[in-house]
């Protein structure tokens, strides 16, 4: 008897094996940039065949125009494309505006016209339906909801999770709120909002931390008959525009802003570089009513590889986004804004930001006096996952991580440190072959794995290390910096370009050599002084 469910693994794996084989071949024939390209390309081009440029002098264009950045060149989109790489017929079956369509014809792919157009058709519908939705749930919140109070001296904080809000009682870690309350910006503002739906033990004193589930007010009931005909209408009219089909929703939670009160509204919305592309139409108007809408990066690792002799594609089409204020680390993602950002903006520099936090205590056993080298490195994730995000350069892979792990394995040896690994994340994505290469080193004496979830910059004021080694690019660089502590980024692949300055001012070794002449000139240098 026929088993549909084996028949559905079947394609899966088959599915699976397609965008493998895309992303392999790209790597063979040493053009990996291929899919980053082609991706900036479509997201240079608005569909409405205006200038990228002129799309930022409207608001619900340029949301209209991320909407779609954000929905469609996405991860979904790089597994369809290496799929059809590897095809003979390089047939393409994906949801996309026609004007988006001929460019990938112009590449010399295929686009079956009546398949995809079923499939743009049912992403028309999705959103659409999603938009109604949301305004019978506005709907209910007016009718059930509580009146709202004035928030002018509330900030809120937008798509945090759990580790956002723990709070450490070490005095050398901060959570995020905690280091908010901090800022100048944050005298006048008494309340503390949160979209986080979890149990938190974060209390401040003189402000007020909660949950609230909407960042938006509920407006009055006496303003519900108007926004009852402008939603009748808008979905009606809607049905016939397909600009408004696909942004019913952000109209919706723009109306419900343009009714509220300006001081219903808070006097800061704030947003991370998770969701970089797609900036919320109702933040424009909340904006224009006296609201502060902050853009701020909990991570400096947002520059895509330069290879040596090769030209750099910047990955996850920053020349779309249109925020106005920044919050940043230090001058280098300055720079990455000004070289990225079409938009003006302006920005402060903020110095290093703390995203996540940990109650857990940082312990181990000092049974040596061998000195300890502090590791920050990036676990590489199954190969059917990597292939499917299609990085334009090949660079967190299994082979090259391991190599990183071994090249410090033979500094250690060679200098007797004790060595403390603190892997990046822990994720059932990751390579079990990686896992079990830690698991081989943990059985020598002088290695030891921090946990993920515990603070970087904990780890650093507690242990002190003679030094700390760090996978290109990743913020753990700047914190141990921050710390005092003398910090590198090693570099297994020997490739990267040391001229394309990303590196936040912290050295770039390209080899195994160049860690032993780095570690013996600077590092037991300081280190001699400092005892001294």
């Amino acid at each position: 008897m026929f088993n549909i469910t084996n028949w559905i693994k079947k394609r899966k794996k088959a599915r699976i094996r397609s965008y493998m084989r895309g992303y392999n071949r790209l790597i063979k024939e040493d053009r990996t940039d291929f899919i980053g390209n082609l991706k900036n390309k479509l997201a240079n081009k608005p569909i409405n065949g205006e200038d990228l440029n002129e799309i930022f002098r409207c608001n619900k264009k340029t949301c209209f125009h991320q909407f779609l950045v954000y929905r469609l060149i996405n991860l979904k989109f790089n597994k369809a494309l290496l799929a059809a790489v590897d095809n003979p017929k390089k047939e393409i079956y994906y949801p996309l505006p026609n004007l988006w369509r001929s460019e990938l014809m112009n590449d010399g792919f295929k686009v079956p016209k009546i398949y995809n157009d079923l499939l743009w058709l049912k992403f028309n519908l999705k959103w659409y339906l999603i938009g109604v939705l949301t305004g019978i749930i506005q709907i209910f919140r007016i009718l059930f909801e509580g009146k709202n109070k004035k928030e002018n001296d509330s900030a809120f904080f937008i798509n945090l999770y759990p580790g956002n809000l723990l709070q450490n009682s070490s005095l050398n870690s901060h959570n995020l709120l905690e280091w908010f309350a901090l800022q100048p910006e944050a005298k006048k503002i008494n309340k503390i909002y949160h979209s986080c739906k979890a149990k938190c033990n974060t209390k401040l004193i003189n402000k007020i931390i909660k949950y609230r589930r909407t960042p938006l007010p509920n407006i009055s009931f006496k303003k519900v008959i108007k926004f009852l005909f402008w939603f009748f209408f808008k979905a009606i009219t809607s049905l016939f525009t397909f600009e408004n089909r696909l942004l019913l929703r952000e109209l919706v939670l723009e109306n419900i802003t343009k009714l509220s009160n300006p001081n219903e509204l808070c006097g800061y919305y704030l947003f991370h570089n998770s969701g970089h592309i797609l900036r919320p139409l109702w933040s424009y108007v909340a904006e224009k009513r006296g609201s502060k809408i902050i853009f701020y990066f909990y991570s400096t690792n947002i520059t895509s590889f330069k290879v040596k002799q090769k030209n750099h594609i910047q990955d996850f089409q920053w020349q779309v986004t249109s925020w106005s204020k920044y919050w940043v680390w230090n001058q280098t993602q300055v720079n990455f804004l000004k070289r990225n950002i079409l938009k003006s903006f302006d920005l402060i520099i903020k110095g290093i930001i703390p995203f996540t936090s940990s109650t857990k205590n940082f312990t181990y056993k000092e049974t040596t006096q061998n000195d300890s080298l502090l590791i920050f490195d990036v676990p590489p994730t199954r190969q059917y996952f990597y292939a499917g995000t299609a990085p334009t350069v090949d660079f967190y892979t299994l082979k090259n991580m391991v190599i990183f792990l071994d090249w410090i394995d033979h500094l250690a040896q060679f200098y007797g440190l004790n060595v403390f690994l603190k892997t990046k994340r822990k994720s059932p994505l990751t390579s079990k072959i990686y896992i079990n290469k830690i698991v081989n080193l943990k059985k020598n004496k002088g290695w030891v794995e921090i946990d993920s979830e515990i603070d970087a910059n904990y780890v650093c004021s507690k242990l002190q290390p003679i030094a700390s080694i760090s996978v290109p690019f990743t913020s753990a660089a700047i914190i141990s910096k921050k710390n005092k502590i003398p910090s590198a980024y090693l570099d297994p692949t020997k490739n990267l370009d040391k001229k394309f300055l990303i590196n936040n001012e912290v050295s770039l070794l390209l080899s195994k050599e160049e860690l032993f002449q780095w570690f013996s000139k600077y590092v037991l240098k300081n280190h001699e002084k400092t005892k001294n």
